[in-house]
């Protein structure tokens, strides 16, 4: 099956959907809901999603080409198995941020899942870096009681990063960090993998406490066409 008819089954254009998304609406039927935060090529999201039929997974990239990769691979899985995938799987064109400010609805997720982040190395461009302490406390508001978000990286001055910004204001998480092997079967693990690096960083912040963080509402835009 080609990557039209992949794309067609678990691309959600969530311009066209009220916001925030009540995911029963876009899945055949309810179930829990893990999300990862970019996908890649969607080695880890794909397997998720074939051992665990009984969930429903949704999928965060903003790469194009690793949109197409994925669907790609979905394409040259078997009849039953691409019919699992499809069935329990839509994936999202968009910023991290604006999914949970805008399209995620509070303590909805059972699970957020991101694996080798970019970390941003450069002084000049760590407020490009996810987990922030806002941004934390922004998934602790979507997840359920007791739920988790996990993060991977390789870098291991990016996971310093991450856990002083977990002590600045309380996220509402108890964090638990720790060493993994390599596991995860991705590109990225791959490529460090291949230059000697087989440890990585693992965090996990389990909710304690629910962080109130209200969806941003949209602001209606009117359009004028000119002849």
């Amino acid at each position: 099956m080609g990557y039209t008819e992949v794309a067609s089954q678990i691309f959600v254009p969530f311009h066209k959907h009220q916001r925030p998304i009540a995911f029963g609406g876009i899945f055949p039927r309810p179930a829990k809901v893990t999300v990862e935060i970019g996908f890649g090529h969607g080695e880890f999201l794909v397997r998720q999603v074939l051992e665990q039929p009984q969930s429903n997974f949704i999928g965060i990239e903003m790469d194009w080409g690793r949109f197409r990769k994925t669907c790609q691979r979905i394409g040259r899985l078997g009849k039953e198995e691409r019919r699992l995938v499809e069935e329990h799987l839509k994936t999202f064109h968009v910023d991290a941020w604006i999914f949970f400010e805008r399209i995620c609805p509070a303590q909805s997720l059972e699970e957020v899942v991101c694996l080798f982040p970019c970390p941003w190395p450069k002084d000049r461009h760590v407020h490009h870096r996810l987990f922030s302490n806002e941004f934390l406390r922004l998934v602790n508001s979507r997840l359920k009681e007791g739920k988790t978000l996990t993060v991977v990286t390789d870098h291991w001055p990016y996971a310093d990063w991450i856990q002083e910004q977990s002590k600045e204001r309380d996220t509402g998480f108890d964090l638990v960090t720790g060493k993994t092997g390599a596991k995860f079967e991705t590109k990225f693990e791959r490529k460090w993998l291949a230059a000697g690096q087989d440890v990585f960083c693992r965090m996990e912040f389990r909710k304690a406490r629910h962080t109130d963080v209200p969806l941003k509402e949209d602001n209606p835009l009117k359009a004028y066409f000119h002849r």
